[in-house]
């Protein structure tokens, strides 16, 4: 399937998809990303005949200071709403430019979708809002697009009535559309560990960086657990947890479901 944008390979409709109602999450409206730091004009415009109007940042200050802000056209509002979760760029850069794998907590990732489900209720809560506000289509992204986006995805679907073989199905795209991007950066993640130590990085030592490029639905389970022993449903937690009215939340269905 060829992408949207070719800029960017993770940027992908949310929409098109039935719930278990059969109802179905209108195409077109809301979609999902990684950072678009290399849009040029041509995609700027496939972007304008989406009707995309708001483009919603979820990387933290340091990252968008470290990696880059795009400068948009006057028919796009931006807005950044961080999630910090161990503010994961930062910290990973100099564990792999000196290729110290061994820092790598295991459970990294792990920890940071609880920690995102759990720390970040005021972003989530406002993330919600900013979909249910947005003018026409609304894109949302994190550097990636795959674990902060990917989350946010998940929890839109849940809450749709999305069947969760679908929602995981959707989460693991990301691997297949990033794998070039992902295969390029792990191997100068390689070549700088072997131009430091004069030798090849054995596979189990290599490991527990490639988890980290690609979604395991091992990560999204761990949110639905949490959320099937807290809250029962995800509606539940919406409510709960980050706050949003049930009128917000029936506005939200109103709007992206037909």
């Amino acid at each position: 399937m060829e992408p949207l944008l070719k800029s960017q390979p993770n940027f992908r409709d949310l929409g098109g998809v039935m719930t278990k109602t059969g109802q179905k999450v209108k195409a077109k409206k809301i979609f999902r990303s990684g950072y678009l730091g290399k849009i040029d004009d041509q995609d700027l415009s496939i972007l304008k005949k989406l009707r995309v109007n708001d483009i919603l940042d979820l990387r933290t200050t340091q990252e968008i200071e470290l990696i880059g802000q795009v400068n948009y056209p006057d028919f796009i509002v931006y807005q950044n709403i961080g999630l910090n979760a161990g503010n994961i760029t930062k910290s990973l850069i100099p564990i792999f430019q000196k290729g110290e794998f061994h820092l790598l907590d295991p459970n990294l990732l792990n920890n940071i979708y609880v920690d995102l489900i759990t720390k970040f209720n005021h972003e989530l809560a406002d993330i919600f809002r900013v979909i249910l506000n947005a003018n026409h289509g609304v894109v949302y992204h994190c550097s990636h697009g795959k674990d902060r986006t990917g989350l946010v995805s998940a929890l839109l679907l849940e809450f749709f009535g999305v069947d969760r073989d679908h929602i995981y199905d959707d989460y693991l795209k990301s691997n297949a559309l990033l794998k070039k991007q992902n295969d390029a950066q792990l191997q100068t993640i390689k070549a700088n560990f072997i131009k430091k130590f004069n030798r090849e990085v054995s596979d189990e030592e290599f490991n527990p960086v490639k988890s980290l490029f690609y979604c395991r639905t091992d990560l999204l389970k761990t949110v639905f657990d949490y959320i099937d022993n807290e809250f029962i449903t995800v509606t539940n937690y919406l409510e709960s947890a980050l706050g949003l009215s049930n009128q917000e939340l029936e506005l939200l269905k109103t709007k992206y479901l037909e």
